[in-house]
């Protein structure tokens, strides 16, 4: 069960660090020699995607 409220927050997190980030690419990817939206949708949006699959999974099968 805490794994998945872990989870849960995960994305969320990773959602709401997507959406500063198009706002101000070069806020979120500060590591990068080029900052565009279409990297922090890959990075923050996938990871925010695999955040909730997982947490849907552990749902399913807990």
């Amino acid at each position: 069960m805490r794994l998945m409220q872990t989870m849960w927050v995960f994305s969320i997190i990773m959602a709401c660090l997507m959406l500063g980030g198009l706002y101000k690419p070069w806020l979120m990817l500060w590591w990068r020699a080029t900052q565009t939206r279409l990297d922090v949708i890959k990075l923050y949006g996938g990871g925010a995607a695999i955040g909730y699959f997982v947490y849907w999974l552990l749902k399913i099968y807990t």
